[in-house]
């Protein structure tokens, strides 16, 4: 529904949990990013031509090793939402 309320709903096709729980991407991060990455294969299978908004800030830190192994786009939360600072400012 905050999809939607946003005016994003056209454009995102679906809204996915990982799972894991945020402290486990600190203390855990590799089988963080395992389980994570099994839950990208099966997205992008779904939705091949599409990128993946990772929607958690803790995710900045496994972004960048979890890209190499998809073919589909990954974006980093945290720079994603420092890009549109100035947009909104």
């Amino acid at each position: 529904e905050n999809i939607r309320a946003q005016g994003f709903g056209l454009i995102c096709d679906g809204v996915y949990a990982s799972g894991v729980p945020v402290l486990d991407l600190e203390t855990a991060p590799d089988k963080s990013r395992e389980i994570i990455s099994s839950h990208l294969y099966k997205i992008a299978l779904e939705h091949p031509n599409n990128a993946v908004v990772l929607g958690c800030a803790g995710m900045t830190n496994i972004w960048h090793k979890l890209q190499p192994d998809h073919q589909i786009t990954l974006i980093d939360p945290v720079a994603a939402a420092a890009k549109l600072i100035p947009v909104l400012v």
